[in-house]
């Protein structure tokens, strides 16, 4: 029987295999499509539709759904009320190119209309989930998830706008804090309504930098009530504003983000991009006065230096001329009747002139006006300082100097024998120039009085290195002179007062450049006369000049090097210094007559003198 069987299976086998294949009956009688999912816009979106803007667009897209052999789909995009079903859309509209493309671009008057025609309110909210469903002919399938969006119905729009000023910058914007009359001016274009009968109104808002306009510190808003593309308020407004939501610290700049919201009826739309605002809030002061270089002409007055680490307080450098009435301090360098402009002055009524420095009690008015404060030790180079929050001055000449001290100097480290030994020649406010020798290495840094400071207002202030060709009061590293030791120059400018510089050079010598010498090569700085220095700031020569050529002076025998630039007006007056200048001027002419003349050179008083 097992033979039988096993003889039976080998015939039905090989007729199996000796049989032709039927190929027509394995055609597909259809095809299948591959899913895909949603991308935009993404679920939990809220869609307010602008009525002032119909022609705005959206974009809803999917990954594509490829066929499993050649029909592509089409698609189509569903909609339904979230309470509703998608099997039973509410709306129901082809993609792009005829339902071809992956993606449906409606704009908002496409989907109000739709909305509409679904039954929903004119200014009505819709909350709907969505979908997209995929047809070849053959296999029809939807989206693998599902999204939800609410759509608000037309009712009332604003047209888009953008902030115009100011630009959007993280350079400081520097007001003073207590002025009333600065106005600080902020602009945006005009918005349109929809609806004529709702005009637009705005409100300005005002955010950390990084945190969202839509959660400000504090919201102002425009002119007008509200209706004016133009907000203008005081640096004062906006110090109080700042102070009251927790920026108070004013020497640091207060970094915003700043928009503006436009709102007509119920809509609301905010300026295109929102912009970055630093606000450095300083008082400033100046000096004025028969005894200071101003005068009494208030647009003149010098501006005092602020102390970076007490709010409130300044100082200056500077050369006072006893006996001219004294000075006073002003908040602006402006006219006397500006508006927003202070006066300080001493408390003693005693003397108006100023001329009596015993009436000096060191205590200014706190609101303006009082007397003139008076010259207290005779003409000379002073140290002003003013602590404006406890209306207290100080006028120290001993601080009215500016010294040499460090391992690299002849004191060392010992300020008690930096003057008279070590001190730098004053040149003119806030700018100090010396000469002195530094070993190669050497470190230093500056004194302005004989010993080092204690964190008091009234004592001794010192400066270092603020790195890139900047001055730092008290905190810097020490300066380091990285050349061979020998005579160093260097400059302490503060007559910028909010970019202190200083420059460091070679002093190991000075050569008169021009064509204006007899047997010398003309404009030859290798070839040329070296001076000699006589000490203090004061270089000397002797030589046969030539009448009506040009000179400078170089320290150094390449172009390149320091120099110095006539900046008396082209004098060729012989016996009278003429002044001198290192940024940039004219040569100095030669005098009159050709003949042997000395030459001096005073770094310190920034003079040239032709004998």
């Amino acid at each position: 029987m097992k033979k039988i069987l096993l003889a039976l299976l080998s015939v039905i086998t090989i007729l199996a295999a000796c049989k032709k294949p039927d190929l027509a009956g394995d055609d597909p009688t259809g095809e299948g499509l591959v899913p895909f999912t949603l991308q935009t816009p993404s679920s939990g979106t809220n869609l307010v539709l602008n009525a002032a803007t119909p022609n705005a667009t959206v974009d809803i897209t999917w990954t594509p759904s490829t066929p499993g052999l050649n029909t592509a789909p089409t698609y189509r995009w569903i909609a339904a009320l979230k309470t509703g079903s998608l099997d039973n859309p509410v709306i129901s509209i082809p993609s792009n190119n005829s339902g071809k493309d992956p993606k449906l671009t409606l704009t908002y008057k496409n989907i109000d209309d739709a909305l509409k025609a679904a039954g929903v309110a004119d200014g009505a909210k819709a909350d709907l989930i969505w979908s997209v469903e995929a047809d070849n002919g053959s296999t029809k399938i939807r989206s693998q998830n599902s999204f939800n969006i609410s759509i608000t119905r037309f009712k009332d729009g604003v047209t888009p706008f953008q902030l115009l000023a100011p630009a959007s910058s993280t350079t400081n914007l520097e007001v003073n804090p207590t002025s009333t009359s600065d106005v600080i001016t902020f602009r945006w274009q005009k918005a349109f309504p929809a609806d004529a009968t709702k005009p637009v109104t705005y409100v300005v808002h005002f955010a950390r930098e990084g945190q969202s306009v839509e959660a400000p510190l504090f919201t102002i808003r425009s002119r007008n009530n509200g209706a004016d593309t133009l907000l203008e308020i005081s640096p004062k407004q906006l110090s109080d504003s700042l102070d009251k939501y927790g920026i108070t610290d004013m020497s640091q700049a207060a970094r915003l983000t700043w928009s503006v919201k436009a709102t007509s009826g119920t809509f609301s739309m905010w300026a295109t991009y929102p912009n970055t605002l630093y606000v450095l809030r300083e008082v400033n002061l100046f000096l004025v006065g028969g005894d200071s270089p101003a005068g009494w002409t208030p647009t003149a007055a010098l501006q005092f230096i602020q102390d970076k680490s007490r709010s409130g307080v300044y100082y200056i450098y500077t050369y006072l001329a006893a006996g001219n009435n004294g000075f006073k301090l002003l908040s602006m360098k402006a006219d006397w009747s500006a508006a927003g402009q202070r006066v300080f002055g001493e408390v003693n009524g005693a003397d108006q002139s100023g001329n009596n420095p015993a009436n000096n009690t060191g205590n200014l008015t706190a609101n303006g006006g009082g007397n003139n404060i008076a010259t207290p030790n005779g003409s000379g180079v002073y140290r002003i300082t003013v602590d404006l929050p406890n209306n207290k001055y100080y006028v120290q000449k001993e601080h009215g100097r500016m010294g040499f001290v460090g391992g690299g100097t002849a004191a060392g480290w010992n300020p008690s024998a930096v003057f008279p030994a070590q001190q730098m020649g004053f040149v003119s406010t806030n700018l100090f120039l010396g000469i002195t020798n530094i070993t190669q290495g050497g470190e230093f840094k500056m004194l302005d009085n004989s010993d080092w400071p204690n964190g008091n207002m009234t004592y001794t202030r010192d400066y270092e290195d603020g790195g890139a060709g900047k001055l730092k009061e008290d905190g810097g590293p020490n300066f380091t002179w990285p050349n061979a030791t020998g005579p160093v120059r260097f400059i302490w400018d503060y007559r910028d007062v909010k970019n202190p510089t200083y420059t460091m050079n070679s002093a190991a010598q000075m050569r008169v450049v021009g064509d204006g010498m007899q047997g010398v090569n003309a404009w030859d700085p290798g070839a040329s006369p070296q001076m000699t220095y006589m000490g203090n700031g004061r270089w000397q020569i002797t030589l046969n000049l030539i009448s009506g050529r040009d000179i400078k002076f170089l320290a150094g025998d390449a172009w390149g090097a320091f120099d110095y630039e006539d900046a008396s007006g082209g004098s060729t007056a012989t016996g009278t210094p003429r002044k001198a200048a290192w940024d940039g001027g004219p040569n100095f002419k030669t005098p009159a007559a050709s003949g042997s003349y000395t030459i001096v050179l005073d770094e310190y008083a920034q003079t040239v003198t032709i004998n």
